[in-house]
């Protein structure tokens, strides 16, 4: 299988297509940016599919694969900055003591009494 750009061809792998994307991977020596008309062909010459790259908003060529995409890209953002925690004034007895507490106004027996009793 290859792509024919400018009457030049690159063998690729299998390519995949999607509604926001074209992805050709395994191409190598690619000149980037790619223009013109792109022919995806079978290793027997057959055309199978012709896109023109200018139809699409973006391409990336990295790591040896070809992608064409309608996805923007992406913005940068700046990290989420979380307040400090607020201290806990409790002892983590305190806590539990009070948890049990509550759960025993609210009918629950604590596992401890029930595994005992």
């Amino acid at each position: 299988m290859y792509i024919r750009i400018n009457n030049t061809q690159y063998p690729c792998d299998k390519p995949y297509f999607n509604s926001n994307s074209l992805t050709w991977p395994g191409v190598s020596d690619l000149p980037s940016p790619v223009t013109g008309t792109i022919t995806t062909c079978a290793d027997d010459g057959f055309e199978m599919r012709e896109d023109n790259s200018s139809e699409w908003l973006r391409q990336t060529y990295e790591n040896n694969v070809l992608t064409l995409t309608n996805i923007p890209e992406p913005e940068p953002y700046d990290p989420i900055e979380y307040p400090e925690p607020i201290p806990n004034k409790y002892s983590e007895q305190e806590r539990v003591d009070w948890l049990e507490s509550f759960m025993e106004a609210a009918g629950y027996e604590s596992e401890v009494e029930h595994e005992q009793g």
